[in-house]
Parts: C-alpha cells; structure tokens; sequence
C-alpha cells in the first residue's frame, strides 16, 4: 500500500510537469522588440479609391464641413487611385459613376484617427465595401 502510494503521487507529479509548456525567452524577447518598434508619430491618416467594378467612377473625399479635401475623375475599372492625406476627423466619401450605367452613387461616412490607412474598394458587382480604416 505504501508503494502504491508513491507511486500515484509521482504519476500526478509527473503529469503535472509534461502538461505545463514551456515558451522561448528569445521568442518573447523578439515579439517585444517588433511591438516596440512600431511607433506612430502622428502622421496625417491616408485614403485611396480601389475600383474592382466593371465602370468608372469620380471619387472624392470631404471633411466634416462638407469640404473637398481630394476628387480624382473616371477611375477606370481595375484601377487604384494615389494615396490621399488629410487631417484625422469624420469624413465623407462619395463614389458617383461616370456613365449612364444606372449604378447608384454611393457614399460612407467613417472616422478616422492619425497613423490609419484606408481603401475604399469597389467590389466586382460595383457596389461600395463595408471597410474599416487600418491603424498602423
């Protein structure tokens, strides 16, 4: 009884320590380091046009008070426009076709903070992504 005993225990000692993981420090340290080394200094958020449609489209950018900060004309389908900088705050862009497609003209309203990108995508089927700004 007595071996039967020590036996149990060393076997839950044993389980004990072969189900704990172990993790690289060098691998923590070096997660550290990227993590750190992504900094944001306060650069002006960025916006491009992406069309994947099947027409082209004039896409402008307004600030808050109804301000046109940027306008590019006939984005041709499969084209993407040049990144846009402009103060962070709520903006307005609007995506109006070119053509008498009968598309409809489409707008989205979003906020977007300093350090972020974002790419307003027109999908194949020509209608406005619901995406979200990236914060670098």
């Amino acid at each position: 009884m007595k071996n039967l005993l020590k036996k149990i225990s060393l076997a839950i000692v044993v389980i004990m320590f072969s189900s704990c993981s172990v993790e690289d420090i060098a691998s923590l340290e070096t997660e550290a380091n990227l993590t750190s080394n992504i900094t944001c200094n306060d650069t002006n958020p960025e916006a491009r046009f992406v069309n994947n449609g099947t027409v082209a489209f004039n896409f402008k950018i307004y600030d808050s008070n109804m301000s046109l900060l940027a306008h590019f004309q006939d984005v041709a389908p499969g084209s993407t426009t040049a990144w846009t900088s402009f103060a962070e705050g709520e903006l307005l862009f609007t995506i109006e076709e070119t053509t008498a497609s009968g598309i409809s003209d489409q707008k989205m309203e979003t906020l977007i903070n300093n350090c972020s990108t974002f790419d307003v995508t027109i999908s194949s089927n020509n209608q406005l992504l619901d995406n979200s700004p990236i914060q670098n």
